[in-house]
């Protein structure tokens, strides 16, 4: 399962993923900034669409709005899924000129996290949050509230930790995946893939200027 950001649309994933091997869901928004989810038909899962959370575009519709997806295999515990890509600007702090929107999207989010602890689901929120997210970060404090009881989240890469990606030209990650309770206790791995390309000046706009993270999850059988 790979989400994607700014990605043109399913025709702008199938460059990269075939679509004789990849099924893709995109957001439902016009625009060559898609937030989308590629699955690989060989895994035996399957994704189904949810509404899209629309309430991220904050009335702009130069926002992303978010990828609402349940991951299910036949035997396996399903897996619920928010593909997003939070507003630019309010890295840290809450004094930023974007900061404004940032907060009203981040409790968009938690409603949705709120709303999955209160129905019991194994969920995961996975993409770009354009946020630091360390572990003092108010933001980072306002959705790992434990609020419902059971919406104590986790980061697959610890808060804090160095990322190497461009070596080590950015000290901290703006993308993340984090998870719940049920979901962190399936996790088994997680880290950040680099480029061999060490020259951010030379190769970021011919590559990214994001390395992408990566969790692995071993899903249980069903009982």
């Amino acid at each position: 399962v790979v989400a994607l950001q700014e990605a043109r649309g399913v025709t702008g994933t199938q460059t990269i993923f075939p679509a004789a091997d990849w099924t893709a869901e995109c957001e439902n928004r016009n625009s060559s900034q898609n937030v989308c989810v590629v699955l690989r038909q060989a895994s035996g899962w399957t994704m189904t669409r949810n509404a899209d959370v629309t309430a991220l575009n904050d009335s702009d519709p130069n926002l992303r709005q978010g990828l609402d997806l349940t991951l299910s295999q036949a035997g396996h515990e399903p897996l619920r899924i928010l593909a997003l890509h939070l507003k630019f600007g309010c890295l840290a702090g809450e004094t930023d000129s974007a900061c404004g929107v940032y907060f009203d999207q981040l409790a968009v989010v938690e409603s949705w996290i709120d709303a999955r602890t209160a129905a019991g689901e194994a969920y995961v929120v996975l993409g770009d949050w354009n946020r630091f997210m360390t572990a003092s970060d108010s933001a980072w404090l306002e959705i790992d509230d434990n609020d419902p009881v059971g919406a104590d989240l986790t980061r697959s890469i610890p808060q804090g930790t160095p990322t190497p990606c461009w070596s080590d030209v950015f000290t901290e990650f703006l993308d993340h995946i984090v998870l719940d309770p049920t979901s962190t206790s399936w996790m088994q791995d997680s880290n950040q893939l680099v480029y061999d390309e060490t020259d951010f000046d030379a190769w970021y706009e011919r590559l990214s200027d994001h390395c992408p993270v990566w969790a692995d999850l071993e899903v249980p059988v069903t009982p």
